[in-house]
């Protein structure tokens, strides 16, 4: 169907066949919206999940589709943490022994495919053989059957759920603080000047570089102007300043050389309160 010439073409008609040829009104249907994909329910499975989900949405079945560029760019790339049992009041997760505060793991965080594994060491006379306690596979957040833990989600300080076991991240190894200090856009926990700037006008705007001095020396009992990372959280959050542990290490590796402490003075001095 014709709806519109040019001017030629116009002035053509109406001069040899006395047609006027008028533009005719043009009705778009609405583009009809895709359906949401129906996430096939949990089902007894072998193999992995992405398997799974991928041989329900076509009756020829299909291996997933990778992610090369993940899989070029974070080959062999893996975020280690030291990590513990903890209790979570908000969902009700309670530790089932008194013994599981003593436990200790490494979680693991695998860029390449956002999948996670969790291990624990064996520790003598514990009455625990330790070994894997998560194997490698992708990590579901609670309540979520589509939402997976990423990378910006493994953070020292913060927590994740395995299976009904609240785990919270400690210090991370070498390897991971560099990686995330390298992406502070992804980790702004570790930009090391963004976590000083903030500090510093927290404590500046409201007047408490006397009270800070306060309990840096109430911090260090020994006197020798370094401040154990714990004590730091603990010492600021006294005067009313939140600090995240993630922060904490952040400040020790910016102003430390062995990133293991935080140097009073040095910390007086870059937020002006020296």
């Amino acid at each position: 169907k014709i709806f519109d010439c040019d001017e030629f073409t116009r002035n053509w008609y109406k001069l040899k066949k006395g047609v006027i040829m008028e533009p005719q009104e043009v009705t778009f249907e609405k583009q009809r919206k895709k359906p949401e994909p129906v996430i096939p329910p949990d089902i007894l499975r072998i193999g992995r999940e992405e398997d799974t989900r991928q041989n329900c949405l076509s009756l020829k079945p299909k291996p997933p589709q990778a992610n090369w560029q993940q899989f070029i760019n974070c080959s062999g790339q893996v975020m280690r943490f030291f990590s513990w049992f903890v209790e979570d009041m908000e969902s009700g997760v309670l530790l089932n022994h008194e013994s599981d505060r003593e436990r200790r793991f490494i979680v693991s965080y695998f860029l390449v495919d956002d999948t996670v594994s969790i291990y624990e060491p064996p520790q003598r006379n514990s009455g625990i053989i330790g070994g894997k306690f998560l194997e490698r596979s992708i990590l579901r957040k609670p309540g979520s059957r589509t939402v997976k833990y990423l990378a910006r989600d493994f953070v020292e300080g913060h927590k994740i759920t395995s299976y009904g076991r609240v785990f919270e991240l400690g210090e991370p190894d070498l390897y991971t603080q560099n990686y995330q200090e390298a992406r502070r856009d992804l980790f702004p926990q570790s930009n090391f000047k963004s976590v000083l700037s903030r500090l510093s006008d927290e404590v500046n705007q409201q007047g408490l570089a006397d009270d800070l001095r306060t309990v840096l020396i109430e911090a260090d009992p020994d006197g020798n102007g370094r401040v154990a990372k714990h004590h730091l959280i603990s010492a600021l959050r006294h005067i009313g300043i939140s600090i995240t542990p993630a922060e904490a290490t952040t400040l020790a590796r910016g102003l430390d050389r062995d990133g293991l402490a935080v140097p009073s003075a040095e910390l007086l001095v870059e937020l002006g309160c020296g």
